[in-house]
């Protein structure tokens, strides 16, 4: 996102989906993901899809491996 929508990005982040629409909420496009099984925020520039390939090294080192 730009940073004109740094305060929505940090108000998504501190939100629930489970409690409401983020997109609705906020007033935010819902995009479908080329690769991911996840919907982006079409008002964003660049948007990185990754999946979590290795959480082998999550607990001892707080190390996650993405593909």
């Amino acid at each position: 996102m730009t940073t004109a929508l740094t305060d929505t990005a940090v108000a998504i982040g501190n939100t629930s989906r489970a409690k409401i629409d983020k997109f609705e909420y906020f007033g935010l496009t819902a995009q479908l993901a080329a690769s991911a099984t996840a919907l982006l925020f079409a008002e964003c520039h660049g948007i990185f899809e990754y999946s979590l390939s290795d959480h082998a090294l999550v607990d001892k080192y707080g190390f996650f491996i993405f593909e």
